[in-house]
């Protein structure tokens, strides 16, 4: 037997229950008093446990990797089926107020939205699009708060403007900005600067922007 891969040492038996001190500690004559690791377990429950808390990190562990590979497989579906758009013609700025609303950043990040494209419609697919906001502002929050990032002010900002025939959304943060080397590479599938990116955030978000026309 094992905790949390160390192996067990060959329980000791230190001592048998009896008399008064026994009673007090709430064993029962003749029960075994063993220690493990240097931890006196006085009944069998204890044991379960030690081996339960010690197996809650690994879980978390197993529990966190499986979501990364369940969002690694869904960003890849998406991105390869492309889906017709199911079109609605919405006021933009009526339709973006919610959806920015319902991102939290993390913390120490200032966030605005200042819409500027007042009675402007657009034929736009909701659920595509909020993809799209939504994968623009987690780049930006993530390039921010990126362990090698040295950013003094945390500032993301969210504007928009009616350019006559179009509507024009612009995404602006104060994060370190995207290395040179790397801006012909931003929107090909599966290329990534993060550990644990995708590599899809930016291609699906060119995808839909361009099915939109």
């Amino acid at each position: 037997s094992s905790i949390a891969g160390q192996p067990f040492p060959p329980p000791e038996i230190t001592a048998v229950a009896e008399g008064s001190a026994a009673e007090q500690a709430g064993l029962q004559p003749g029960d075994h008093i063993v220690r493990i690791n240097g931890i006196e377990i006085e009944r069998f429950e204890q044991i379960q446990k030690i081996v339960l808390l010690n197996l809650d990190r690994p879980v978390a562990r197993m529990e966190r990797s499986n979501e990364r590979c369940n969002g690694i497989i869904s960003d890849l579906l998406d991105y390869s089926r492309v889906r017709e758009l199911k079109r609605e013609v919405a006021a933009f700025d009526a339709w973006l107020d919610p959806v920015v609303r319902d991102q939290t950043p993390p913390a120490g990040i200032d966030f605005t939205l200042a819409p500027g494209a007042a009675g402007a419609e657009v034929a736009l697919d909701p659920d595509r699009l909020r993809r799209v906001v939504i994968n623009l502002i987690d780049n930006a929050a993530q390039a921010m708060t990126d362990s090698q990032s040295q950013c003094a002010e945390k500032r993301l900002s969210l504007s928009t403007r009616n350019d006559g025939d179009w509507v024009e959304l612009v995404v602006a943060d104060t994060g370190p900005g995207i290395a040179a080397e790397n801006l012909a590479k931003v929107f090909e599938p599966l290329f990534s600067t993060k550990s644990f990116g995708t590599g899809l955030g930016l291609p699906t978000v060119k995808q839909i922007v361009e099915q939109h026309g």
